[in-house]
């Protein structure tokens, strides 16, 4: 590990912080006690967190500090904030080392945290407001965004849309992130990374970065992808006209952002898309089901999938994919 600056050094409880830009007098209000604690590695091609256990050297620390700062810029966000609700961003920010449960033991790993005022709903009808460090993702994933060959950004507030946007199959992640905490996937992004080489990229969703393995994200350049006489898209083809080649496909996916893997297939009969079935993967359940329903007000029930998808195992992530882009044939059994 390279020489940290003296006045970059400190402790407070049993956590090491490498550096932090909030004022060093509001650190006792902050209620650190907070680890990112997993049961198992949880990911596809996964066996351990040593990749991400290696301590930041200086010139790795000071690449992810100006990359923090020159974002937080190109946002509008200069100095550091007080610890009220005015701050935004990652106007106060500090890389700090904290446990992962591996199969065996804890792993420290760095993580990239910043400050937001929590507000929580105690149940009275007033809310308790309280300045909190969360995760933004592991220090690697923000030191290989800061090296990355490339980037591109979205607008998340208006994508995914019908033309020029992106959507994301859900199971894919690589820990430890903070996103992986919440069960529902990536369906939009503000920021794509891509690395310099490796299978994966890096992206921004908000304040959290995350890998995202590059095959899983789906992208829909020119409106529609076409696949084995299906066409994929993400618009209602009962709301609004669409231009789909009926040479090409038959029939026609409309994909659901709200939902992981969630798609209404369509078929084209007298001039007009039809609605066959829905099918929407429930990631929250174990095992994990999927919503299926034929027809338009068509009895609903949940089903194991046709591809098992499992949380964390080696099929997941083709499994997921396959459900999608699975013929309507399959779909009969139900």
């Amino acid at each position: 590990m390279g020489k940290i600056p003296l006045h970059h050094t400190f402790k407070i409880a049993t956590l090491t912080f490498f550096t932090a830009v909030s004022p060093k007098k509001d650190w006792n209000k902050v209620n650190s006690a907070e680890n990112y604690t997993y049961a198992k590695p949880n990911l596809t091609g996964i066996s351990s967190y040593a990749s991400f256990a290696k301590k930041p050297t200086t010139a790795q620390i000071n690449k992810v500090v100006a990359f923090i700062k020159a974002t937080n810029k190109a946002e509008g966000i200069t100095g550091t904030g007080t610890l009220t609700a005015s701050y935004k961003g990652w106007q106060n920010f500090r890389i700090v080392m904290r446990p992962v449960a591996s199969t065996k033991s804890l792993t420290m790993i760095p993580f990239v945290e910043y400050m937001d005022n929590h507000y929580d709903d105690i149940g009275t009808g007033y809310d308790v407001s309280g300045n909190e460090w969360y995760s933004a993702g592991s220090f690697q994933a923000f030191y290989d965004a800061a090296t990355a060959k490339s980037s591109k950004s979205y607008d998340s507030t208006t994508q995914p849309g019908p033309t020029g946007d992106i959507i994301y199959t859900p199971v894919s992640y690589v820990l430890p992130s903070y996103s992986l905490m919440r069960r529902y996937p990536y369906n939009r992004a503000d920021k794509i990374y891509t690395l310099k080489k490796g299978s994966l990229s890096v992206v921004q969703n908000g304040l959290n970065l995350a890998y995202i393995k590059t095959t899983n994200i789906l992208k829909f350049p020119n409106r529609f992808q076409y696949r084995s006489g299906i066409a994929y898209g993400l618009t209602d083809p009962t709301r609004t006209t669409l231009t789909v080649d009926t040479k090409k496909a038959t029939h026609y996916r409309y994909i659901d952002t709200n939902m992981p893997i969630s798609f209404t297939d369509f078929t084209y009969v007298n001039g007009k898309w039809q609605q066959n079935f829905y099918a929407g993967l429930l990631s929250d359940q174990t095992p994990i089901k999927i919503y299926f329903r034929r027809g338009i007000g068509g009895q609903s029930k949940n089903i194991l999938p046709p591809y098992p998808v499992s949380q964390g195992s080696a099929t997941a992530d083709s499994n997921t994919l396959k459900i999608l882009y699975s013929p309507e044939s399959l779909w009969h059994q139900y």
